[in-house]
């Protein structure tokens, strides 16, 4: 059990496309009356957020990151394979990572989590894409997963739930099926691919769950692709999808690995975590580093 009497919140105001920014006030008044000697670290940018976090690491017992999955993957890429822990409040628009770490999609209920929490030690993904480095704590999309998470980050009246559908939408015309030359834990695959995601965590895009049977701790990513088909056939298995029962589907495959390399005859969309990492990747490296971080979960 933690009793650590010092964390460092680093929060992220600008989560939840700017909305979190009004919860500030609210977080240091719990704060201050439930943890005294914390601190909380408003970040102004990414690059902010994991000088804050590293410099944090040295002076907490945790680091408790205060935003969405941009900020926790942010937060974790500081952390990994140190002793400072990593607790998470969410204040995100999809937070998909909690959801396979059981902590609370309630703000306040995940802040009274911290009070009892355990240490877990969790996976991380460690990817290189076209010569570009970083880490992933949840999901890396590749294909039109990647496409729907660009365009959600191109509407800007659009709001909670009505965004996914609309990005699945303008998303559609706009499909690329590739050649996927893989190279799986020494496998080699090649077939042809609208989409490939790599995962840690078993949700993204809201309350996708992609790969039900993820596994944060067991030393592997899940990895999912999903085969060309017609708009229609797409739906269908993106209610699938929704609906949890996508796993026979005959246009959609999974693997367990802990390394992957891909190399793709087209240009594609990439993200990590719903961060946008590419627009035009062909050359794809990831693997995982078991147990990376220490992880904050309810006890």
């Amino acid at each position: 059990m933690i009793n650590a009497s010092k964390y460092a919140f680093v929060f992220n105001p600008s989560a939840n496309r700017q909305k979190a920014a009004v919860s500030l006030s609210w977080l240091e008044q719990q704060i201050n009356q439930y943890w005294p000697e914390s601190d909380v670290m408003v970040s102004g940018s990414p690059a902010d957020a994991i000088q804050i976090a590293k410099e944090a690491a040295n002076e907490y017992d945790a680091i408790i990151a205060c935003g969405g999955d941009g900020t926790v993957q942010i937060v974790a890429s500081a952390l990994k394979k140190q002793k400072t822990s990593l607790g998470i409040i969410p204040f995100g628009t999809g937070n998909d990572f909690i959801k396979s770490a059981g902590i609370s999609p309630v703000t306040k209920t995940a802040l009274q989590q911290l009070s009892t929490a355990i240490v877990k030690p969790v996976d991380i993904l460690e990817y290189n894409i076209d010569g570009k480095t970083g880490v992933a704590i949840n999901t890396i999309g590749i294909g039109f997963d990647a496409q729907i998470n660009f365009q959600s980050k191109s509407f800007k009246r659009l709001q909670g739930k009505l965004v996914y559908p609309a990005a699945v939408a303008k998303s559609l015309s706009k499909i690329k099926t590739s050649d996927f030359l893989l190279d799986i834990d020494g496998e080699q695959i090649d077939e042809k691919l609208i989409m490939l995601t790599l995962a840690n965590g078993t949700t993204e895009g809201g309350n996708f769950k992609i790969v039900p049977h993820a596994d944060i701790s067991d030393g592997e990513m899940d990895i999912a692709s999903i085969k060309p088909m017609n708009i229609a056939g797409l739906l269908y298995r993106l209610g699938l999808l929704k609906l949890e029962r996508h796993q026979g589907s005959d246009k959609i495959q999974f693997h367990k690995a802990s390394k992957v390399n891909i190399q793709t005859s087209n240009p594609l969309f990439v993200h990590a975590d719903g961060e946008h990492i590419s627009s035009g990747a062909t050359n794809i490296q990831v693997h995982v580093l078991k147990h990376a971080i220490r992880l904050l979960v309810p006890g």
